[in-house]
């Protein structure tokens, strides 16, 4: 049966006075404020429990917190839209108050709707002149599977010589991208990026990188203006403007210079191609973190292209691959504070993460992280899931759509511990689009539910348990 009713009084935005004619004063701490908006990727409140044996309920789906309602542990609760938590006070299971609610809102348009909708990217992870025998049926086959398994984008690199030429490799990625998207069983993001690797650009000063890149987006352009797909359909293809800038110039003031420039001249580029280009959603990439702070992005005169979308269309993307020893060369074959006493362990993905967050995602400018991954060590398969959790997870916390890198390179059953792990990202199948199970010792497949469970899952960063 219900106590006599308390009325419940908001004095701050922080703090929600509990006042009953026969209890004594009670405060309930809320963090943050009630009825404040979070960024487009959401974020957490936090409830304190009164005080003495009473007890609070709560629920997020707009439930009856009386009958459905989840005992408050003080464990943050995910908000991932505009939410109403709705709480309710027990003592000795007898209902002790009115039902509260408490509303929320998380910030939508265009654009952060655009991205949220990504959701997780894999990264096919090799050129286009390197699958020249891969047909492009077994292709589409390996990435309608991609997208069963649930990822959402399927990001293709293309090279200086995927683009000259004959182009085969730019009509190969194009003949792909038209036919998964054309179809709504297979339709997945797909992102095209161009990468300036060394073997195309070694030796080249500044003005010749530009000019090369400026040549490949025009043709690059030219060549999805004249892709068979519906507005709709159109928009899931999406342009990145390099995936990676190999630059060995340690004057942080200039590569920021070729950054910006670059991306700039991508924008411009893309857009006075016009046609199907004229509104595409365009993704402008930092080179790495250090130039985070230098960062400009570029002026899209969109509004001179297509007057009638008035809607900002730019993403920024970053590649991380930290600690390298760990991540790619596989030197060091474990991570986590408990387990290494190193500088880049937990509170350095956060710091580095946290520069996006203030720069970017917290202005509602939504960040890829356009590569990420572990290679796989025999033997230490716990530490490259728990590594993959806690950076997916506090990526997709912090606004970041991450995208795994899968080069397909894996060891064979015949690996041992200590055998070499550089660059053994290979995690799908790539012929079904599959969590790798040849080998099962290998935990493959773990490592993807750990990734996918970081993406779908309301917990907080804190209760991802190290090996």
């Amino acid at each position: 049966m219900k106590r006599n009713l308390c009325f419940f009084l908001l004095i701050s935005a922080v703090f929600l006075y509990v006042s009953c004619p026969q209890n004594e004063a009670e405060l309930f701490q809320i963090t943050p404020a009630v009825g404040h908006e979070f960024g487009f990727f959401g974020g957490y409140v936090t409830i304190k429990n009164p005080p003495g044996n009473t007890k609070l309920y709560y629920t997020v789906s707009g439930g009856d917190p009386v009958a459905n309602g989840i005992l408050n542990e003080e464990k943050p609760i995910r908000i991932t839209r505009d939410t109403t938590i709705k709480v309710v006070t027990k003592i000795n299971d007898m209902v002790d108050s009115h039902v509260i609610d408490l509303p929320y809102a998380v910030f939508s348009n265009k654009l952060t709707d655009f991205a949220l909708s990504m959701r997780i990217g894999w990264n096919l992870g090799k050129t286009m002149s390197e699958l020249e025998d891969t047909s492009n049926a077994e292709i589409q086959t390996m990435l309608s599977g991609v997208k069963n398994y649930g990822f959402n984008l399927a990001r293709i690199p293309l090279t200086w010589n995927d683009v000259d030429g004959e182009a085969e490799g730019l009509n190969k990625a194009f003949n792909i991208a038209q036919s998964v998207v054309s179809r709504t069983s297979t339709r997945i993001f797909i992102m095209i990026t161009f990468t300036l690797d060394q073997a195309s650009f070694n030796g080249y000063d500044d003005n010749q990188i530009i000019s090369r890149f400026n040549s490949a987006w025009t043709k690059i352009a030219a060549k999805f203006n004249t892709i068979n797909l519906t507005d709709e359909q159109n928009g899931f293809i999406v342009f990145e403007a390099f995936s990676e800038l190999d630059r060995n110039d340690p004057v942080i003031p200039e590569q920021q210079g070729i950054m910006n420039q670059l991306n700039q001249n991508f924008v411009n580029t893309v857009r006075q191609s016009a046609g199907k280009n004229k509104t595409r959603f365009l993704v402008l990439p930092v080179t790495n973190f250090s130039l985070i702070s230098g960062f400009v992005l570029p002026n899209d005169n969109l509004q001179a292209v297509a007057p009638s979308d008035d809607q900002n269309k730019l993403l920024v993307s970053v590649r991380f691959f930290e600690p390298q020893g760990f991540t790619t060369l596989g030197t060091q074959n474990k991570w986590g504070s408990k387990a290494v006493s190193a500088a880049d362990n937990e509170s350095y993905i956060k710091d580095q993460f946290d520069l996006l967050r203030n720069k970017f995602t917290e202005q509602n400018i939504p960040v890829i992280l356009s590569e990420y991954g572990a290679v796989h060590q025999i033997g230490f398969e716990d530490y490259r899931r728990y590594y993959m959790e806690y950076v997916t997870k506090y990526a997709v916390d912090s606004g970041l759509i991450p995208v795994y890198w899968d080069n397909g390179d894996f060891h064979d059953n015949t690996a041992e511990e200590g055998d070499n792990s550089a660059y053994k990202f290979g995690l799908l199948n790539r012929a079904t689009g599959a969590p790798d199970n040849s080998v099962p010792a290998h935990k493959h497949n773990e490592v993807f539910t750990a990734i996918m469970q970081a993406v779908d899952g309301d917990y907080h960063i804190n209760d991802i348990s190290p090996p």
